[in-house]
């Protein structure tokens, strides 16, 4: 720690470390940062995760679906990590779950109307995805150094796809 008067005392150029304080305008943007700052972190928190977001956006594009359904359709999920993460939905009432009275017993389950206020995000990401997976297609096609673009270029620090993105293309 520095003391302050050996400092000012002293003939050498040290000055101790004084935090510039924020202009006016600064401390408002700040002030407005941290609340939504906030609200982003809570979102994903609620959001985190491999398979929420797979799951809401294929209940918000199907509708009700049985839990073999989803298992079915989103692929690679296994049958204990759906059932958490749609008891998760559900804590968080974004899912709804339904159990109908057959033999065998099914459950149904489905976005509720609080759920269906994420449409917007999920759109965006969605789009946002296929503008992305465009973009690195199109740049991994357009290079010339001779390296097959398909498994990546060292020399042109091209990302490689995931195996998922390989599969779909």
């Amino acid at each position: 720690m520095i003391d302050n008067a050996l400092v000012a005392k002293s003939n050498t150029s040290i000055k101790p470390f004084e935090k510039e304080a924020p202009k006016d305008n600064e401390k408002e943007l700040h002030a407005l940062c941290k609340p939504r700052l906030r609200a982003i972190h809570d979102t994903m928190d609620l959001l985190s995760g491999k398979w929420k977001v797979a799951i809401i956006g294929y209940l918000h594009t199907m509708g009700k679906c049985r839990f073999m359904q989803l298992q079915r359709n989103i692929e690679g999920i296994g049958a204990k990590m759906l059932s958490k993460e749609l008891k998760d939905l559900e804590i968080n009432e974004l899912v709804t779950r339904t159990v109908l009275h057959t033999r065998p017993v099914t459950v149904e389950y489905e976005l509720t109307d609080y759920g269906k206020t994420l449409q917007n995000i999920i759109n965006e990401l969605c789009s946002w995805g296929f503008k992305h997976r465009e973009r690195i297609l199109k740049r991994q096609t357009e290079c010339t150094c001779g390296e097959n673009p398909e498994f990546g270029c060292e020399a042109h620090h091209h990302s490689q796809l995931p195996e998922e993105t390989k599969k779909a293309v």
